[in-house]
């Protein structure tokens, strides 16, 4: 599944995307619902005992190690994992009744005790206990946080865009089944990817098996760790060398089309012409079998971008192919995976020919089906399904998720630039939303929205929690308590000066430049980011986190400086982000703007990639 952002370059870009928890401040079941009540006293720890009930099961065995490694990088304290009592405790416990994937933290003699409704809701817990201390080499305070929590929205996605070397399509595997760690100590509980056939000629195409392998590793670090699983399918979607008699139609200016499909690779099979719906299964089926070991629990089904067809047999694609087919597809994903739920995404609805809302609502008020467990809307589209009361029923009553854009938005290269967190842009899209989601997942191209994929994994476990909350917990924890205003101001600031376009970046026809809309404030926010630079340990100076962040700030500030120029000290800045995301091959659009990449990029095709 691919998503096309046009960006503002003298010659547009058909920016082709792979398309497609938090716990801080949670929901409380204390007395306090507004703030969680404070323990009377604070342990400073030495060393630390991770102790557990016996008999050893999988839960506690998984989630201590993930505690233990993470308060031994933060503190240099190796904590013993046992059964036994030690100074310094935190035990760790499982008790059904405090709600489906819900946690409790309460004092005990000599430490903390995490409980959890379940597996996930011990890790959350264990996440929300990380995140509440205060660490120092060679000891650590315990935080203060006490209450219980569960989350409100089932559904707590992330979607990973595997492609283009990219971050997820490079990196280390290492790194990879780490950052998908991270994501579940914020409250995510399903890890989604996406295998594009058009770049292949088959599963057993030697290209397609190392990336079935590759998305094979991430989902099966998502099961180690408790989460679920979840792939995307683009219906007709089909491979390089696919029949030229049985493809689809994408042209516009008949049968109701008014615009070409967009990211349409010309591959994609018509389901109506002979033999090409039952090849399409065929593929399917492969495809399916080739995640059979570490099983599917989430299937979503996708429509456009890539993807649909305009033919007069087909059309309106989005109520007629489109659904014909999503239902043979979703019976086949039960029979492979009789568990998983079936997501169907409305992805591009009514963007090239009108009514397709309109006749889903039609179409399933006359025949419910039964195959469908959620409807997938864009972050536009969910408000018509929002307020009180709603102004519309979400199509056969299914409840409702969203795609969030955290990646594409205001700025290309995509996280080009650093860091870009976007707290007061996506606070205003949840507030319209919120009441009429279930959850949803977010759109990811990599780590530099790692603060928006925080944002939402909170939004996601409680709707009202405001985002400068969340931006304070993920500051203190993820870089340092002593420099949360001084960050949060500059992160701010970069906000308003995120949006910018690039200049020359296609041609030599003079200098490349990045015009920022608001450059007011870069300067004053870099002084900021180099005041808390100098409040940090060298190890908290390091962090990938913390680098992608200063980065930004110092990319901005240089930009303002020079015209919008690239100077030496930006470039060198941009060849530290490539280090950093892996991107030494990457297309233009996920690399960031180093001469070395706009040379390399221009006049290549990177939609075949």
């Amino acid at each position: 599944m691919n998503r096309r952002q046009q960006g503002p370059l003298q010659t547009a870009w058909l920016f082709l995307t792979l398309c497609v928890c938090v716990v801080s401040a949670p929901r409380l079941l204390a007395k306090s619902p507004k703030a969680p009540p404070a323990s009377e006293k604070k342990a400073a720890c030495k060393e630390l005992a991770i102790r557990f009930a016996p008999p050893l099961n999988l839960v506690f065995e998984r989630v201590s190690k993930i505690l233990a490694r993470r308060i031994q990088e933060r503190s240099g304290i190796r904590p013993v994992i046992s059964t036994a009592q030690g100074s310094c405790n935190v035990e760790l416990g499982l008790q059904e009744g405090i709600g489906n994937e819900g946690f409790r933290i309460e004092d005990v003699a000599g430490g903390v005790r995490i409980v959890g409704n379940d597996g996930r809701g011990l890790l959350y817990g264990v996440g929300k206990f990380l995140r509440s201390n205060t660490y120092h080499q060679g000891s650590l305070t315990l935080g203060d946080w006490r209450g219980t929590s569960v989350p409100e929205k089932p559904f707590r996605g992330i979607y990973f865009a595997t492609h283009f070397f990219n971050w997820y399509h490079e990196a280390p595997v290492g790194k990879i089944e780490r950052y998908v760690e991270d994501l579940g100590l914020w409250g995510y509980n399903v890890i989604i990817v996406y295998f594009d056939m058009h770049l292949f000629g088959g599963t057993q195409d030697p290209a397609a098996q190392a990336m079935l392998g590759r998305l094979n590793v991430i989902l099966r670090t998502a099961k180690n760790v408790g989460l679920e699983s979840g792939l995307i399918c683009v219906v007709n979607e089909a491979y390089q060398d696919s029949p030229v008699a049985m493809r689809a139609d994408w042209t516009a200016g008949h049968d109701g089309y008014t615009s070409e499909l967009a990211c349409h690779f010309h591959k994609e099979l018509c389901p109506n012409k002979p033999g090409a719906k039952a090849l399409l299964l065929k593929w399917r089926g492969e495809v399916f079998a080739a995640f059979r070991e570490v099983g599917l629990n989430d299937v979503v089904l996708w429509p456009y971008d890539s993807g649909g067809c305009t033919c007069s047999l087909c059309k309106p694609w989005g109520v007629n192919g489109y659904i014909d087919l999503a239902e043979s597809v979703a019976e086949l994903a039960r029979r492979n995976f009789p568990q998983c739920k079936i997501i169907l995404s409305t992805w591009g609805f009514d963007n090239f020919i009108s009514g397709e809302w309109d006749g889903l609502q039609a179409r399933f008020s006359q025949a419910n089906p039964k195959w469908i467990d959620y409807i997938m809307a864009n972050e536009e589209e969910v408000k018509r399904y929002s307020g009180h009361p709603a102004a519309r029923r979400v199509p056969g009553g299914f409840r409702l998720l969203s795609f969030p854009e955290i990646s594409m938005w205001g700025a290309s290269p995509w996280g080009g630039f650093g860091a870009n967190p976007l707290p007061a842009h996506h606070q205003q899209l949840w507030n319209a939303a919120k009441d009429a989601l279930a959850g949803g997942f977010p759109y990811s191209e990599g780590i530099f929205e790692d603060l928006n994929k925080v944002l939402f994994a909170q939004f996601f476990w409680r709707k009202d929690t405001p985002a400068n909350s969340i931006v304070d917990e993920y500051i203190a924890y993820e870089f340092s308590p002593n420099v949360v205003p001084s960050v949060r101001k500059a992160i701010e600031t970069l906000e308003k000066g995120y949006a910018r376009r690039g200049e020359n970046l296609e041609k030599d026809a003079g200098p490349v430049r990045f015009v920022m809309e608001q450059s007011s404030g870069a300067e004053e926010a870099f002084k900021l980011i180099e005041q808390a630079d100098k409040n940090l340990t060298p190890a908290e100076q390091n962090r990938w986190r913390w680098r992608i962040l200063y980065l930004r700030a110092l990319i901005d500030s240089e930009l303002v400086k020079n015209n919008y120029q690239v100077s030496p000290r930006c470039q060198q800045a941009m060849q530290e982000l490539t280090k950093i995301y892996y991107a030494q091959k990457a297309v233009l659009p996920v690399a960031p703007p180093t001469k070395e990449a706009i040379e390399r990029n221009r006049g290549h095709d990177w939609t075949s990639e």
